[in-house]
């Protein structure tokens, strides 16, 4: 007869419960990753074909434009002439606007996903959310960015143009709502939260000083985000499914 100490029974199961949860938290975070992958490449397949008349775009572009003029709010030449005079800077911007837009809720995702199973939910209904209603304004009423404009002296730069007519709302910004969002479901400290804040600050002035946004266009953003998550709000709730805990991540 084998005599086995007094409860190590206990810990030998709770070592496989430990090693379940992981996995099964694991599991959750490559299906829900591929997911969100997925969403974020949506816009580059769907932008071609929810192009408007080019010219419906630009006038919708000069109304814009005419709008903050006459509030006194057209800030985007001025921008963009103290952003041309500093080419490192400049390239760094138009970098940031590339690739921001990407890996800034990929990684939050990632965290979200580990830490708080729930509020990456919620984060990817607004993710999704916002997009979709952003896709309907791209239909409704295409805008040309400024650097599009004919006659605005203003130039999109490298590494790529963007969309001919999905200036309004700003895409970036609106994502970078979501993700300050998902930064404030991640952790109640007030420096993780801040750099949600800084993201959108400095994502608003790179699509400004870039040439790529008006700033109607980045208002229509954070409007857009803060409407996305507002709707996840009154949807209904998903129960924790039992034995998938996130495993604990500390910040």
């Amino acid at each position: 007869m084998i005599l086995t100490p007094a409860g190590s029974t206990g810990a030998v199961a709770g070592s496989g419960l430990t090693h379940q949860r992981r996995w099964e938290s694991a599991r959750l975070a490559v299906f829900e990753l591929v997911l969100l992958v997925v969403l974020l490449h949506v816009y580059d397949l769907v932008a071609p074909h929810a192009a408007g008349d080019v010219t419906d775009a630009d006038a919708h572009s000069r109304a814009v434009w005419g709008l903050e003029s006459a509030w006194g709010i057209d800030v985007e030449p001025s921008w963009y002439a103290a952003l041309a005079g500093h080419p490192w800077l400049s390239g760094a911007a138009h970098l940031y606007y590339a690739d921001s837009i990407y890996l800034a809720p990929a990684l939050v995702a990632i965290l979200l996903v580990v830490r708080d199973v729930e509020g990456y939910r919620s984060m990817r209904t607004a993710f999704v959310a916002t997009t979709l209603i952003a896709y309907a304004a791209f239909w409704l009423y295409p805008t040309a960015p400024p650097c599009l404009l004919p006659g605005s002296g203003l130039t999109c730069g490298e590494p790529a143009p963007p969309d001919p007519f999905a200036a309004m709302p700003s895409l970036h910004v609106a994502w970078a709502g979501v993700v300050a969002i998902g930064l404030a479901l991640l952790s109640t400290q007030a420096w993780v939260r801040a750099l949600g804040v800084v993201h959108v600050v400095v994502t608003i002035a790179v699509v400004l000083a870039t040439g790529h946004h008006f700033v109607l266009d980045t208002v229509a953003g954070l409007v857009v985000a803060a409407g996305a998550f507002a709707l996840t709000r009154v949807l209904p709730g998903r129960e924790a499914s039992r034995g998938s805990d996130p495993i604990p991540v500390l910040i």
